[in-house]
């Protein structure tokens, strides 16, 4: 198992082989719904992250970083933890950015944008939530996540036909897709 190998590395000194692995480890928890155990991970592979900086291409530990910032904030959200999410969820977007991956950036603006939303915040969570449906395509669920919570916001303005627009998309992608959750979402 990748965290099992992580710390061995660590422990053996091997810092630059030890921070893939735990990168690994926490998309692997995260995956299987394992919230608490993906913040751990990320915590010692922080720890890591120094070490490891000089045994790792620059390109490579960029990614990385963006995956461990993703995680955090995509488990802090999980958490219903919204304000502890947007710090890590903004560094993934601006290193998504740089990066120029328009599908790890689509999830994290999803991701802010979704806790801009949940707090209230609807005037910083609209750009973001519109930003998501510019970069997303249409068959990811983030962009159908987008559509519904704009789509409440339209409604909020009182702009029935643009919240009807958004979610009828939401609903067409959940059921081409036999998303049964967005589909009652939506």
């Amino acid at each position: 198992n990748a965290m099992e190998i992580a710390q061995h590395r660590r422990l053996s000194g091997d810092a630059a082989g030890a921070y893939p692995l735990y990168v690994q480890a926490a998309r692997r928890a995260a995956r299987e719904g394992r919230q608490s155990e993906v913040l751990e991970v990320i915590t010692e592979a922080r720890q890591l992250e120094a070490a490891a900086a000089k045994g790792i291409d620059p390109e490579e530990r960029a990614r990385l970083g963006r995956w461990l910032s993703q995680l955090e904030g995509e488990a802090y959200l999980a958490r219903r933890r919204w304000k502890k999410a947007i710090p890590p969820l903004q560094d993934a977007i601006q290193m998504a950015r740089v990066d120029d991956d328009d599908q790890a950036l689509s999830r994290c603006l999803a991701g802010l944008g979704r806790a801009h939303y949940r707090l209230g915040d609807y005037a910083d969570a609209e750009p973001l939530l519109r930003e998501t449906m510019h970069h997303a395509p249409a068959d990811l669920p983030e962009r159908s996540a987008a559509a519904r919570a704009l789509a409440d916001i339209e409604l909020r303005h009182g702009r029935l036909d643009a919240a009807e627009e958004l979610l009828s998309e939401a609903l067409e992608v959940a059921v081409d897709h036999s998303w049964r959750d967005a589909e009652a979402r939506a």
